[in-house]
């Protein structure tokens, strides 16, 4: 039941990700105040070196629940994975193309108080898509702990 939920989520963020424009990235977050006219502009930093192995081209290649809440994706968990159709490019200067559309953007890479480091995409609308703790990167795999209605994992295989 967890694991449908996830998936309903999962169906219902990718749908309305999908639904914006292309317009072209920009390297700032423009917040409009309702209770004024004044916008602030917060700059959106470039990943760090630690960072580095992150940057490229990655398509989705499946998502799994974290069946043993173990925070590691297990043998039976990633035979287990449904497959997903997903896609973004991360780039050094913090710039980003996501989603099967590949809507313009940028990203950020945060560093959580627990000392993780959490991946969130924005749009060209500078919407934010949390996408969730970064396990693990190497040469060839991405993996992403999401913790949104249940522990699951998003794989990603590098283009």
């Amino acid at each position: 039941m967890k694991f449908s939920s996830l998936l309903f989520v999962t169906a219902i963020n990718l749908f309305f990700t999908n639904c914006g424009d292309n317009k072209a990235a920009t390297n700032s977050e423009q917040t409009t105040q309702n209770s004024s006219s004044e916008t602030s502009t917060k700059e959106v930093s470039a990943p760090t070196s630690s960072d580095a192995s992150i940057v490229g081209e990655w398509q989705q290649t499946g998502v799994t629940e974290d069946k043993n809440g173990n925070d590691q994706l297990d043998t039976e968990e990633r035979n287990s994975a449904i497959k997903m159709d997903g896609y973004m490019k991360l780039n050094s200067d913090g710039s980003a193309v996501m989603f099967v559309i590949k809507n313009k953007g940028h990203y950020e890479i945060e560093t959580t108080s627990s000392g993780k480091k959490k991946l969130t995409l924005y749009d060209s609308e500078n919407g934010k898509h949390d996408q969730g703790i970064i396990i693990s990167v190497t040469k060839d795999e991405l993996l992403i702990m999401n913790k949104f209605g249940g522990d699951s994992f998003t794989i990603w295989k590098r283009l």
